[in-house]
């Protein structure tokens, strides 16, 4: 069996879900989340009553301990989160395209040697057909093959084994 060299044409889109980081995609999230929190006074109030819950007036206890909670448990620490969780990302992403030529050099290396080594072994099997003796180091391309070609041209007896 031969390989095709006619490369497979990749196509642009979302990155499958075996892909992805759950932890990473978990706690951006709960970071962005975080940030709605502190985003609700600007939703609803003027700026100011970000810094000064008195700005609209909200004397009530129940006002000024939600603005409380959220300053001290909310304020700015969701937005490092994320911000960390953004510089994360970008690591991953230079990991990828530094490992990607690496990964790419690794497969089409591979291909090339499978390729040589299935027509050594052809080379050798017609030699071997003809009644000719094999020297050891054909005999060590055979066996080397023996333990390959089930991984890569299985047979019906490979598969259900």
């Amino acid at each position: 069996m031969s390989y095709s060299n006619e490369p497979t044409s990749a196509k642009a889109g979302p990155v499958s879900a075996g892909e992805r980081l759950a932890s990473l995609d978990t706690l951006r999230g709960v970071a962005v989340l975080g940030i709605l929190v502190i985003n609700i006074y600007a939703f609803a109030m003027p700026l100011a009553a970000y810094n000064n819950p008195l700005v609209m007036g909200g004397t009530e206890v129940l006002n000024i301990g939600t603005w409380f909670v959220t300053h001290i448990f909310f304020d700015q620490k969701f937005m490092s989160i994320f911000s960390m969780l953004f510089g994360a990302g970008m690591i991953l992403i230079a990991i990828a395209i530094v490992i990607l030529p690496i990964t790419l050099l690794i497969n089409f290396g591979s291909f090339f040697y499978i390729e040589n080594l299935q027509e050594q072994v052809a080379e050798i099997q017609q030699i071997e057909s003809s009644g000719e003796a094999i020297d050891e180091t054909q005999q060590k391309k055979l066996d080397e093959w023996g333990e390959m070609r089930p991984f890569f041209t299985p047979s019906e007896a490979d598969i259900q084994k």
